[in-house]
């Protein structure tokens, strides 16, 4: 993914930031090892739609968490509408 740069996000985006990492899941690499996957995974390369719940609050959590380290990453899953798919699929699940 090319990289975006410096990001001011607004209070929706930091108050989705604040939510992940105070109730997103803190064993996250743990999870996508479980899964054949590693930290450094690119989620917009899965079948999001086939995913489980588990495995998608995980690629979630890391998603913020590599913004720590990537400036610009949850712009970038933002901008591909990987993070929506994600979320709709948590939705979804959660309906099911």
């Amino acid at each position: 993914m090319p990289d975006i740069g410096y990001c001011v996000y607004g209070d929706v985006v930091l108050s989705f930031i604040d939510l992940v990492i105070r109730q997103g899941d803190p064993d996250y690499a743990r999870v996508l090892h479980r899964y054949g996957l590693d930290k450094d995974v690119t989620p917009s390369i899965l079948n999001v739609e086939a995913l489980d719940a588990p495995l998608l609050m995980a690629l979630v959590t890391m998603t913020v968490y590599r913004e720590r380290h990537s400036e610009g990453y949850l712009a970038e899953c933002l901008e591909n509408g990987v993070l929506v798919r994600m979320l709709r699929r948590l939705r979804e699940l959660d309906g099911a």
